[in-house]
């Protein structure tokens, strides 16, 4: 009966998305691995000139992963199960200075085991035959309960809250702020624009015709336009002056202006510091140094990886980097936060992608590491970025276990579409 079931009329038949099963819109994994590998960049003692793959099972030999049974002299060698494997070859450029303080450049070419994909799309690892399943995921941002994230190398998570500003005329208004949570920590979201400073901020946020940052004390000259004026505390001498027109109107300038009045009553920043870059650095890093404050804002612009950069279904110009992404949110904010969590509309379908993102974790965790040194990093330390022993997931032994535990388990998935066609010919 089964033999005979493609036969029946089926008006749908020219319907069915066949490169949808086939995965024809999906990219190569080696494509993933590089959008990741390239996240090293970030760091700017390394450059990734580019990379070749290489899918011939010749390069990969079976021979240089084996077991060993005894230690006697004639050992006896049993070979690992069958896995069919490319190599893919990155170069890297590396300038660091050694332990003498020594600049030293350094170019590597770095080979990574990557499994093979059949035309029939399936993998061989350690004997076993894996197929990815699609995962169904958030097209974009989704909303939780006051907040709005984003699923990146780590969730960017944007919290609003309604917090209650009196003006120097007594009037008291209620108004939007924006945190973004790192670590479990909320951190005004313009402490990570700290680097292009105040009036560079304003800028950089399109607000600049809007707000305006005053001195206590100082008479200003009378405008056509009536403007409001809010205090920064007792212990700042700034003032937050907006356009009253535009801050009626538009919850966009009201949110950046709540936002300015709390960075500025936090960090008692004085106002002729407000575009010290060196005293932006020195509050950011915590520590009273310049160069902390330089390598937390390397970890703000890891917020944003590649890979992700690349999947936003949203303009180019509004993903170049995290600093732009979040203008973006908190532009789009209230119109995000509204979206329908459950709607299809704002899903897709991934495969090889999620495969990429376990390696983006480890290239994250050796950032990490060499941003917690800081300047005692020497060229050595920057060199064992790029080793990759077996317990890793750039492991050809190792790799299959990766795989197979993450193909285990369970996503949302239309694989069973797929199982029908193969099977029924449908």
């Amino acid at each position: 009966m089964k033999r005979y079931l493609n036969q029946l009329p089926n008006e749908y038949r020219e319907l069915l998305n066949q490169d949808l099963l086939n995965k024809s819109f999906d990219r190569p994994l080696h494509e993933y691995i590089f959008d990741s590998f390239k996240g090293f960049e970030i760091l700017p003692n390394i450059k990734i000139l580019g990379y070749e793959w290489v899918p011939d099972e010749d390069k990969y030999d079976v021979n240089d992963h084996v077991i060993r049974r005894n230690s006697n002299k004639n050992k006896t060698i049993k070979h690992i199960s069958e896995t069919r494997c490319g190599v893919m070859y990155i170069d890297v450029e590396i300038t660091a200075p050694d332990k003498n303080g020594v600049i030293k450049v350094y170019y590597i070419k770095k080979a990574l085991v990557l499994p093979i994909i059949d035309e029939n799309g399936y993998m061989t690892i350690k004997g076993k035959k894996c197929y990815l399943i699609y995962q169904l995921v958030d097209k974009m941002l989704y909303p939780s309960f006051s907040a709005v994230t984003l699923k990146s190398l780590m969730p960017i998570c944007v919290k609003t809250a309604k917090d209650d500003f009196t003006d120097t005329e007594g009037n008291t208004y209620t108004i939007p702020t924006y945190t973004i949570q790192i670590f479990k920590t909320a951190i005004n979201v313009l402490m990570l624009y700290s680097n292009l400073t105040i009036t560079k901020t304003l800028n950089f946020m399109e607000v600049e015709r809007f707000i305006s940052i005053e001195q206590k004390g100082v008479e200003y000259p009378k405008t056509k336009e009536e403007i409001i004026r809010f205090d920064c505390g007792k212990k700042s001498d700034i003032i937050v002056a907006v356009k009253k027109r535009a801050f009626d109107k538009e919850i966009y300038i009201r949110s950046i202006v709540g936002c300015l009045i709390n960075l500025f009553a936090e960090t008692k920043i004085k106002y002729d510091q407000i575009d010290d870059w060196e005293e932006w650095m020195i509050l950011v890093g915590g520590k009273h140094t310049i160069r902390r404050g330089l390598y937390q804002h390397i970890f703000f612009n890891r917020l944003l990886d590649e890979v992700t950069r690349k999947e936003l279904k949203i303009n180019d110009n509004d993903k170049q980097n995290i600093y732009y992404l979040l203008r973006w949110i908190i532009q789009n904010y209230h119109s995000l936060w509204a979206k329908d969590n459950l709607s299809m509309v704002n899903k897709r379908l991934r495969c090889n992608e999620y495969l990429g993102s376990y390696f983006t974790a480890e290239v994250s965790k050796r950032i990490n590491r060499i941003v917690s040194l800081g300047d005692k990093a020497t060229i050595r330390d920057y060199l064992n970025l790029f080793k990759f022993p077996e317990q890793h997931w750039g492991s050809s032994l190792n790799c299959g276990n990766i795989l197979i535990r993450q193909l285990n388990r369970s996503s949302i998935v239309i694989y069973y579409v797929a199982v029908l066609v193969t099977e029924y010919g449908w």
